[in-house]
């Protein structure tokens, strides 16, 4: 487009340079060549008409002078005038096709950008077509996911719920089972007793023996059997002393609740037990002593009352590894006994009884 504006313009500069040099054979340019020739053969004034004129003189040709007066310098200056308009129009008129020729580019650039935005409006509907579906897709999808998720939780739910159900009734089924198994333990396991020999002779300087009774009563053996005990003795203020025709005193008092001497301490030994006790066996004895320290024998003489303390456990494991423990804490009391021997011997009051001390945890069987 911008190669034929351009073939254009040139044409149009042509033909106005060729409108500005006229041709010599204008009919203004004869005239004027005519007055000139005419004015050359005219003779010169003040020649007399009588005097003849002397052959001219042979001489090389000499260019004639133009000769221009004022009309002919006013068509010159309009010939000047005219040849500027001639080129302001031509001026105007590459001007005025170079417009055109734009305005034509311009119309053809925006036919072209009207095809493309068109083209692209095209492809933008297309798109948002594309983007409208993948959209519903979407929402689709969602709907579905969403719906799967429900389906999945509910069914996790139920799961759960079984699976709570299951566990529950597996924990009670355990729990059953446990109950069982314990039962079944409890009724083979070993289980040992503590029995104390009746006491009924007290030396009083020298060591006593309290005899023990060590039993598994039950089928399976106990095993890994250890035993540990003590005894020991206190002494109580008696009654006051009862003189021949006169009333007797009533004592003051709870009789055995302060000892007259500080008991000494109880110091576990190991009992005699052997490692096994077998099921449903004869008893094992074994025995615990205690004694009177000599500073104690002035009071002995008084009669006190007495009372003696028993504390020991033995240690067995059963047949299925359970480690297992039997406590025993014995308490007898008396204020009245026999005649002393030489020996320091007496017998003590035959209703006199061990009886169980401690609590509950004084004499507890696991």
């Amino acid at each position: 487009m911008h190669k034929s504006l351009a073939i254009v313009g040139f044409f149009v500069l042509v033909g106005v340079a060729s409108a500005q040099n006229p041709t010599p054979n204008t009919p203004k340019q004869r005239i004027a060549k005519q007055e000139s020739s005419k004015e050359g053969q005219k003779k010169p004034e003040g020649q007399p008409a009588n005097q003849t004129t002397p052959p001219p003189v042979a001489t090389s040709p000499q260019p004639i002078a133009p000769a221009c007066d004022e009309a002919c310098q006013q068509g010159r200056e309009n010939l000047k005038i005219q040849g500027h308009l001639v080129w302001l129009t031509g001026g105007l008129v590459v001007v005025g096709f170079l417009q055109v020729g734009s305005m034509i580019w311009q119309a053809i650039l925006l036919w072209k950008t009207r095809d493309e935005v068109h083209s692209q409006a095209n492809w933008m509907e297309t798109q948002a077509g594309h983007m409208n579906s993948q959209v519903e897709e979407m929402k689709l999808q969602r709907k579905q996911t969403v719906e799967e998720m429900r389906r999945q939780a509910y069914q996790m739910g139920e799961q759960a719920s079984a699976s709570h159900s299951a566990a529950h009734a597996a924990g009670e089924s355990a729990k059953a089972t446990l109950g069982q198994i314990r039962m079944l333990k409890d009724k083979e396991r070993a289980r040992v007793s503590v029995e104390i020999s009746p006491f009924t002779n007290v030396e009083f300087r020298s060591a006593n023996r309290v005899m023990l009774k060590i039993r598994n009563f039950r089928y399976t053996h106990a095993l890994n059997v250890m035993g540990r005990g003590d005894a020991r003795v206190l002494i109580f203020p008696g009654s006051p002393p009862n003189f021949a025709g006169m009333p007797s005193l009533p004592s003051l008092g709870a009789p055995y609740r302060l000892p007259i001497f500080d008991p000494l301490p109880f110091e576990m030994e190991d009992l005699a037990l052997p490692a096994t006790l077998e099921g449903e066996k004869p008893s094992v004895e074994t025995w615990v002593a205690f004694l009177f320290p000599e500073e104690w024998e002035d009071e002995i003489l008084l009669r006190p009352r007495i009372a003696i303390e028993l504390r020991g456990e033995v240690d067995y494991e059963d047949v299925f590894g359970d480690l297992h423990v039997t406590k025993f804490s014995y308490d007898m009391r008396f204020s009245k006994w026999g005649e002393v021997t030489p020996s320091g011997a007496a017998n003590i009051n035959p209703f006199s009884r061990w009886f169980k001390s401690g609590g509950a945890e004084g004499n507890k069987a696991t």
